[in-house]
């Protein structure tokens, strides 16, 4: 598809701008202004559509990345879905589009995690916090590519997205020892012929909507100790910096988490 541009030329000497009308096909146009000749047309992959060459061709831009749902474990098929923008708040290149969720996703999110949660739900906290224990191992060995993410997105400093980083990682290490948080407790003679005990059970179904300020640590405030708990989660991230809580949620599928528990929606 051919983009329409204007070019600055410059003659020096003799030379006769109208000899330039050849290679500009029958859509290109030549204005003069002095010793200065604009010459506007219609250009195809770096060539004018008289099939001269005028320029090297620039490169590709750099997105080329569509930014999908993350639905029991794979990137979401969903047709003729819209999508927004994605950029680098440093550079203001659009850098990657955002597919713009429906209802219908969230169904389909919320199905997912129905599906998984009764075997989820029942597998022992023991053995739960040994996957938390794998996904903290997996988070601190990939932090700097979450990071550059998060920078990339968002415009805070590498240092300070590193900083983030482990802010949530404080929390995935107290989903680590769930075992002891979801132990109980039991208490004979709290009243006369009275016995008080506690019993944590999961919920179910649980779903957060993070800012745009902290893509990665606020998640971790959330999904980890859900999760842990035996419950499932659906997380909404900013539209804007989505990408680094993408990532995460891949990490926690590598981390053994069965797909479903964690489902993203855009």
């Amino acid at each position: 598809i051919g983009t329409f541009m204007k070019m600055h030329i410059f003659f020096f000497g003799d030379k006769d701008p109208g000899d330039l009308g050849s290679i500009m096909g029958e859509t290109g146009k030549l204005s003069a202004r002095g010793d200065e000749t604009f010459l506007e047309g219609a250009i195809d992959g770096g060539r004018a559509l008289g099939n001269e060459k005028m320029y090297d061709e620039p490169p590709k831009k750099a997105y080329q990345k569509l930014l999908d749902h993350l639905i029991n474990g794979k990137n979401a098929d969903f047709l003729n879905l819209s999508s927004t923008p994605i950029y680098n708040p440093a550079t203001g290149e659009e850098i990657s589009r955002v597919v713009s969720g429906t209802a219908n996703c969230v169904d389909e999110a919320v199905k997912s995690a129905l599906n998984i949660f009764p075997e989820w739900s029942s597998m022992t906290p023991l053995v739960r916090s040994r996957k938390m224990f794998k996904l903290k191992e997996i988070i601190e060995l990939r932090q700097n590519e979450l990071a550059k993410l998060i920078s990339q997105e968002h415009g805070k400093t590498f240092d300070d997205a590193l900083g983030e980083i482990g802010r949530g990682l404080e929390v995935v290490e107290f989903a680590c020892g769930i075992p002891n948080h979801l132990a109980g407790n039991y208490t004979s003679n709290v009243g006369r012929s009275i016995d008080s005990w506690s019993d944590y059970q999961p919920m179910g179904v649980c779903a957060g909507i993070t800012p745009f300020n902290f893509p990665i640590m606020v998640p971790m405030w959330m999904f980890p100790v859900a999760i842990a708990c035996g419950n499932c989660f659906i997380l909404k991230p900013s539209e804007r910096d989505p990408s680094s809580s993408k990532l995460l949620c891949e990490l926690v599928l590598e981390a053994g988490i069965p797909p479903g528990v964690l489902n993203m929606v855009n």
